[in-house]
């Protein structure tokens, strides 16, 4: 009776509560209206040709991803003749297909609640016999060119009736051997330096039903008449032909060939000195259409220099001429330059004005001012004149040269000094503007080089903040330059101080706020890990997986024409060795047009793809593929860790024991810690009691060990149950004398060694004692 009585409280302690839903379907155990908890299409071909394509696949594709649900899947034809091996699978494969209309209707139930969907797929009659094409080559037969002409042959006048034409294949059928272009799917056919001979060229054309037609054009080429060259000597600068005549100083003489003229080109020059004087002369370019001659002479008395220059075209003719070069001695003086009075510049004005003035008895043809000295590099406004403007000097003293040339290249210089000073010394301000950067960006710059002086900066100093995470660097020792190059960056908000100094050493600074947030294309990355060195991944491997990537990703998101894979971080696990790869992914519904900002791919939609390539995996040695930043709930009851991608709990509640059992992981925290000890307490409780109730209503088990050790805990409950009877139903037994009474009661209050006598009443006497009325 304890146990039946045990056995009804259990049952009565559990209550079966129905899953929450949202579909719109009707169940058998009530009449409720539910929506169906899976958003789902059917991918089905619009077309079946027949009878090039003899079935039709029909899919069910879930908008979020197959579920983690035991569904049930039926197909049923609602219109049309077809088979299919199976119509209890998410993927229905017809064939036997005849012309017509087929449409059907996919059934999907999720524990009891159902919903569906209808596809529809037209079938093709098989289309006429296929018309071949007709190959045309244009221009036609005979084609006549010169050996230095380009040939173009134009099959795009090639048609097809019934069709279209998808290859052209051109072929050399005879004459001189010729290397065609590797890409001669083309309609059109170019070639150039074609030697001299006849030659047949053959088109063959094929449509896209296989047919094909092939057509032939006769070419021929002969040599195109070459006339030898025409040698022409002239002074650089001057068209005049005949002898040069020139005065000393002299620095250079240039003598130019480019005017020799060829009907096809001039290959090579070649100049040589024919006359007979002694007179030294140095030149330079002797192989080339120009010849430079220094050290230069005065050859009135010993007579003319004599230059020969030679030229050949590419067959090798040549065509030669000679030029004299008299040289006079120089009458010429150097011109008198005076660059002015020393200048002094008071800061904050930093710009001075140089004026130089020069006395020649020729023609002065070229100004220059030149710095020769100073603190700093100051620039020249106009330095090619005689009045300059010279900016942006800082304090010291600067020394600038100013040369004049005259026409008869002589030079004279003079140089004046610019004396910088400051009246009173500034300090100093610190510029530079906040910086927000999203991930997966790896470089920032802080630009501080707004920071204004009175007489410049000299110096910056840039420092971080003690919160500042170490893996944030600087590049290039830019923490000391105006612009600061950081990488390793970290989602956070940063700041750093920037310190500006002086000459005098006077400073000023201010603090700049770096702020790094997680973009959707961090927060959508994906980690793969290859069993792979680092520098056995070539970017002929990485375009590769690249390419597979992408492949795999397009094929499984419906919304996707192409999917665009960018590659973040590429480095080595130093424990196992194993290669890390980052990437996310975007995705453009258009294949030709992808211009703009591209939606990002989710990456656990990415991860859930990527995880089912199995070929993919075994090709590239993938050990593992995950997302960069965990994304599990953790059922609301604590956080998931990025680097472990495991559950870390709350203090009150911990895994479930069977999934962190059979997956070796903590992926939840479903499991309350203070239910879960309740629970096991309850269960525990729950077993001793129903072993002690089963040894106590068999006799034969009371000598068992177990039964041993719960005998005290029985015995205890049995006389606290006797006691109960007693009270409720005191009137069915026989009273006793009021001393007997108090014996009684006051030895059985007592711990007693004796055997059944002292008991106050005995259970079995009292059932055969009949009831008072």
């Amino acid at each position: 009776m304890y146990c039946r009585l045990l056995f009804t409280v259990l049952i009565g302690a559990f209550t079966v509560y129905a899953a929450p839903g949202n579909t719109n379907s009707t169940t058998e155990a009530s009449a409720t209206t539910v929506k169906f908890p899976y958003a789902f299409h059917v991918v089905a071909p619009e077309k079946v040709q027949l009878p090039a394509e003899d079935s039709a696949v029909l899919k069910v594709v879930f908008d979020d991803g197959p579920p983690q649900a035991n569904l049930t899947y039926y197909w049923q034809a609602i219109d049309g003749n077809s088979y299919a091996e199976a119509y209890d699978k998410p993927i229905l494969k017809l064939t036997q297909l005849a012309p017509g209309t087929l449409r059907f209707r996919v059934t999907i139930t999720n524990e009891g609640i159902s919903t569906h969907a209808d596809a529809t797929v037209d079938v093709l009659a098989p289309t006429k016999a296929n018309s071949p094409p007709i190959a045309v080559i244009k221009p036609a037969s005979p084609v006549l060119i010169d050996d230095r002409s380009q040939l173009v042959l134009d099959g795009e006048g090639s048609r097809d009736e019934d069709g279209k034409i998808v290859s052209y294949e051109w072929h050399l059928k005879k004459g001189p051997t010729v290397q065609l272009p590797t890409a001669l799917n083309t309609p059109i056919l170019t070639l150039a330096h074609l030697s001299a001979g006849n030659y047949t060229f053959g088109l063959k054309v094929t449509d896209d039903a296989g047919g094909s037609d092939e057509s032939s054009v006769d070419v021929l080429v002969h040599e195109e008449r070459d006339d030898p060259p025409k040698a022409r000597i002239s002074l650089c600068g001057d068209s005049a032909q005949g002898s040069i005549t020139v005065r000393l100083p002299l620095e250079s003489i240039y003598l130019c060939g480019n005017s020799s003229t060829d009907d096809i080109k001039i290959e090579s020059y070649k100049w040589t000195r024919t006359d007979n004087t002694n007179l030294p002369i140095d030149s330079t370019g002797s192989s080339t259409s120009i010849l430079k001659l220094t050290n230069v002479q005065a050859n009135e008395l010993q007579g003319p220099y004599t230059f020969m220059l030679e030229v050949f075209d590419s067959k090798g003719q040549e065509d030669k001429t000679t030029i004299s070069v008299f040289v006079n001695r120089a009458q010429n003086l150097a011109p008198k330059v005076n660059a002015g009075q020393n200048i002094t510049v008071i800061l904050p004005d930093n710009t001075a004005i140089l004026d130089g003035t020069v006395d020649d008895d020729g023609t002065i043809v070229a100004y220059k001012w030149t710095q020769i000295d100073g603190p700093t590099t100051a620039s020249l406004v106009n330095s090619d004149n005689a009045k300059a403007t010279v900016m942006n000097l800082r304090e010291g003293i600067y020394t600038f040269e100013f040369n004049a040339t005259d026409d008869g290249g002589l030079i004279g210089s003079s140089k004046v000094s610019v004396i910088v000073e400051r009246s009173m010394n500034q300090a100093p301000v610190a510029i530079a503007k906040n910086v927000a950067v999203t991930l997966p960006r790896s470089i920032v710059a802080l630009n501080g080089s707004l920071s204004t002086d009175d007489a410049g900066v000299v110096r910056y100093q840039w420092v971080p903040f003690d919160d500042v995470p170490a893996c944030i660097s600087a590049l290039d020792e830019s923490d000391s330059k105006p612009v600061l190059l950081l990488s390793g960056l970290v989602d956070g908000e940063f700041r750093f101080n920037l310190t500006v100094f002086d000459q005098q050493g006077l400073s000023n600074w201010t603090v700049v706020t770096l702020t790094v947030s997680n973009g959707d294309e961090q927060a959508n990355a994906v980690e793969i890990y290859l069993k792979q060195r680092i520098d056995d991944i070539t970017y002929r491997l990485r375009r590769k997986l690249e390419a597979r990537l992408s492949a795999a990703l397009t094929s499984s998101i419906s919304e996707a024409a192409i999917v665009y894979v960018h590659f973040t971080e590429f480095g080595q696990d130093p424990k196992t060795g194993n290669l890390r790869v980052v990437f996310h992914a975007e995705y453009s519904k258009d294949a030709k047009h992808s211009s703009g900002q591209l939606p990002v791919v989710d990456g656990k939609q990415a991860v859930a793809i990527l995880q089912k390539e199995v070929t993919m995996a075994e090709e590239f040695s993938i050990l593992q593929i995950d997302g960069l930043y965990c994304h599990r709930t953790c059922s609301f009851h604590g956080r998931c860790d990025n680097f472990t991608k495991e559950c870390v709990c709350e203090t009150y509640w911990m895994p479930n024991i069977f999934i962190a059992y059979s997956t070796g992981r903590q992926l939840d925290c479903s499991w309350s810690k203070l239910y879960f000890v309740i629970g096991l307490t309850t269960f525990l409780s729950l077993a001793i009691i129903i072993v002690a109730c089963f040894c106590a209503s068999h006799r034969h088990l009371r000598r068992h060990p177990l039964c041993n050790i719960l005998a005290p805990c029985i015995q205890s409950t049995k006389q606290k149950l006797k006691r109960r009877r007693f009270r409720r139903r005191q009137a069915r037994y026989q009273p006793l004398d009021t001393e007997a009474a108090m014996a009684a009661l006051s030895s059985s209050s007592m711990p007693s060694e004796t055997d059944e006598k002292d008991t106050l009443f005995d259970s079995m006497a009292l059932r055969e004692r009949p009831a008072r009325d």
